[in-house]
């Protein structure tokens, strides 16, 4: 369990609290401990309650509970609290717009316990009449309602891919030898999936049925299931599965069909024979064979969204990375110091570390002021004598102002050797709005990647909506880099528009936005996201070498004209 999972347990049970009128003092401990737990750059699972209270900001009480946490998986405050909320309620906590206080208004006074419940009263206008709410924020309301109750059950393949590995090794213990794969969304490796789906290949079809129908953490869903087909609940995770049983003799025409989006196979192969059809004409030795009856080279899995092979030979690999750009210190809100994010970056065999701390407007994550800039590059500069021939790029990332002007002037931003450009603030915008200021920040000739383009959180919230095609082509003509922020909660670039930025000439950038050293690892997420898009090696900057980074950053400021 990591840091971030045990400050979670007390982010909620901190709500709940609140949520149930406790002792004001011991909520605001709670949500203390929170942010103590948040701020600390050792792993806490491990080590004793001694070692524990020896760190700041831990106590007794909290070093307790923390154990607890790390040896039972749970927390006895956050579980009683739980038997007494409803799970409509629970459901609603993170919900934007509404607060503890509120929610508890909405339950107790309005009899309000459910995101559907909440949804239709809003949709009639009732919400808006309450006091403290509004019609503004009642429109928030339902926009956020229906983001959720569209996505409830579904998660980021950050949590489902350990989640499949585990169900997995359950199955595989139980039946030694099973053939079994992945298909649909979690094979393809799409950033959001929807649920476990898996192909078994097996001549006891009734057995595995009823082992999986008697299993302790599945809960069937009979109507969905039938004599082929188990569909259930996982239920310690509350993950639908979908598991489909075949023959032998059928499993690979079935992998192929069971793995592919609608939009990836060709109903008819040139002869005019019907796909299903040759699914099952055969027994089929792998995969290849499949594609070869429909003249087609197999591609690797995670590009079968597409009508075509997009060349899987070619694609990056995450061996191919040799820098790690837009990255986090201490100088604002990231826990490790960038000596600690470098050593990092080195033990991963990585030739250089782009830091990009926030800029001065972003207040809520200690953006730096211009002393601090002044400061934060002379320790650069003693680190990299340290670390040579690593090295340290010096970078920040630019708040884009609601103009589309850039966060400093000029004389700050032309000490930078790069610049991550990236919205963070005034996030409700229409197309227009959102493109022109993102726009406006692209012909900015400061401007040397766009970060994280629509701000999107997957799961939380859609990202402001843009024009695409307008921003590529911008980036296109202004020599600048985008950003697949590979941070599972964002995975922006979307990779469903990686390939018109390829085909624009546009270079890419795999960058973890890590505030962590374990967020440097987070660039496999991009990786994934960069292959399902075509991405190649020669098309991202951060698989140039440290010496071709060097001369890129040094040219393009020149032919920009910064000195």
């Amino acid at each position: 369990m990591t840091n971030k999972d045990i400050a979670r347990i007390f982010k909620k049970t901190a709500q709940l609290m609140e949520l149930h009128e406790a002792n004001a003092f011991k909520v605001r401990a709670m949500q203390n401990a929170v942010l103590n737990i948040e701020q600390q750059s050792i792993a806490l699972c491990g080590r004793s309650e001694g070692d524990l209270q020896a760190m700041a900001g831990i106590g007794k009480g909290l070093a307790r509970q923390i154990v607890e946490i790390c040896e039972t998986d749970a927390l006895t405050a956050l579980s009683e609290l739980l038997e007494k909320t409803p799970d409509g309620i629970v459901e609603l906590l993170d919900l934007k717009g509404i607060g503890p206080k509120k929610l508890r208004n909405l339950w107790i006074e309005h009899k309000i316990d459910n995101a559907e419940a909440l949804l239709e009263a809003a949709e009639n206008g009732e919400i808006a009449k309450l006091k403290g709410f509004g019609a503004k924020t009642q429109e928030n309301i339902k926009t956020a309602l229906i983001y959720l109750i569209e996505n409830r059950g579904k998660k980021r393949y950050a949590d489902a891919e350990p989640l499949s590995d585990e169900f997995l090794v359950q199955l595989k213990s139980h039946w030694q030898g099973l053939q079994i794969s992945p298909t649909g969304e979690l094979r393809r490796k799409c950033e959001v999936i929807s649920q476990l789906e898996y192909l078994i290949a097996s001549d006891q079809p009734a057995k595995i049925m009823d082992y999986l129908t008697d299993h302790d953490e599945l809960e069937p869903v009979n109507e969905k299931s039938g004599p082929y087909t188990f569909y259930g609940i996982w239920t310690p995770h509350k993950l639908p599965v979908l598991i489909r049983i075949c023959q032998p003799s059928q499993y690979f025409g079935n992998l192929v069909a069971l793995t592919a989006s609608p939009a990836h196979l060709p109903t008819l192969n040139k002869d005019g024979q019907h796909l299903f059809n040759i699914m099952h004409s055969k027994k089929w030795k792998n995969e290849n064979e499949v594609y070869e009856a429909f003249d087609l080279s197999c591609p690797v899995p995670e590009i079968r969204e597409w009508p075509e092979d997009l060349g899987s030979n070619n694609l990056i690999e995450l061996s191919d990375i040799k820098g790690c750009m837009h990255n986090h210190s201490t100088y604002s809100d990231g826990k490790n110091s960038i000596e600690e994010m470098a050593q990092a970056c080195k033990e991963r065999n990585l030739e250089y570390f782009g830091l990009s701390d926030h800029s001065q407007s972003a207040y809520y994550a200690s953006g730096l002021q211009p002393h601090q800039i002044e400061k934060q590059l002379d320790e650069i500069d003693e680190i990299n004598k340290k670390l040579s021939p690593f090295k340290i790029f010096k970078g920040i990332e630019s708040d884009i102002l609601a103009d589309g002007s850039l966060d400093y002037d000029d004389e700050i931003l032309q000490k930078f050797d790069f610049i991550v450009s990236s919205i963070h603030s005034s996030l409700s915008m229409d197309v227009k709005k959102a493109t022109t200021r993102l726009v406006r920040a692209i012909e900015n000739p400061f401007t040397t990647m766009l970060g994280h383009m629509t701000g999107r959180l997957l799961l939380r919230r859609e990202g402001y909506p843009v024009d695409h095609k307008a921003i590529i082509k911008a980036c296109a003509q202004n020599d600048v880099i985008i950003e697949i922020n590979a941070n599972p909660w964002r995975l922006d670039i979307d990779w469903r528009w990686i390939r018109m930025a390829l085909d624009e000439g546009v270079m890419l950038s795999i960058n973890p936005d890590a505030h962590e050293t374990g967020g440097i690892d987070h660039m496999k997420y991009g990786v994934i996201t960069g292959r399902k898009g075509g991405l190649t090696k020669d098309r991202t900057f951060n698989c140039l070498d440290l010496k071709q980074a060097e001369e890129f950053l040094v040219s393009r400021k020149k032919k920009k004209g910064i000195n």
